[in-house]
């Protein structure tokens, strides 16, 4: 009798632990949720929305009573605001990186609007490009907070030691790589003509910008 009660015992006691897991799982995926929505709309949206505005001021697309200069402008204060009251989402480490790479786009954003010269519209576009790159790759990387499944043992394999290698590099080293990376691609885009630039212009306006 009492081995019953006792395997009684075990069973409910597995039950609850059970139960508590499963609300503890709903819970976390709620947040995740809410993270994912909050990074999605506070700081990823803007940022695209930013660019777009750039692709139509080099179309010479503008708002109804707004200079290109002005509506540049607007859009690159709105961004700024966007950040410093949200950047609290990410982690601080990320933030410092992200706080100088949005400066630095921005800059070059006013760069752009003032430029006199090919030369210079050349060079601030490649800049713009590159920093709006590197900033991308940084938010996605935090943006999607849901797990990847892995599908097989070679992915899991690749995913953990990706994983490890991200996680022993420091933040610094991998802003530098990144950089490296993009630094060729930003200069395909700042050519006048190139597949490239097509293509990084029309998936910037392909999120529709209400004017």
């Amino acid at each position: 009798m009492n081995k019953i009660s006792d395997f009684l015992t075990l069973v409910i006691a597995i039950g609850m632990f059970y139960i508590a897991y499963q609300q503890w799982k709903t819970s976390e995926k709620e947040i995740r949720k809410d993270l994912f929505q909050q990074r999605y709309n506070k700081l990823y949206t803007p940022l695209r929305v930013c660019l777009s505005l750039f692709a139509l001021y080099t179309c010479g697309v503008k708002t109804y009573g707004q200079s290109e200069d002005e509506m540049m402008f607007d859009q690159i204060k709105k961004f700024r605001e966007h950040f410093t009251n949200h950047k609290h989402l990410f982690p601080k480490q990320l933030n410092k990186l992200l706080s100088k790479r949005i400066d630095n786009l921005c800059e070059n954003l006013q760069d752009y609007t003032k430029a006199d010269t090919e030369e210079q519209c050349i060079e601030t576009t490649k800049n713009i490009a590159k920093g709006y790159l590197i900033i991308l790759h940084f938010i996605s990387d935090y943006l999607f907070v849901e797990n990847n499944k892995a599908m097989n043992i070679y992915q899991f394999i690749f995913e953990t030691f990706l994983s490890t290698v991200k996680f022993l590099t420091p933040i610094k080293i991998q802003e530098k790589i990144i950089e490296f990376y993009y630094e060729k691609q930003a200069i395909k885009i700042s050519t006048y003509g190139s597949t490239e630039r097509k293509e990084f212009l029309t998936d910037l306006l392909r999120h529709g910008v209400s004017l």
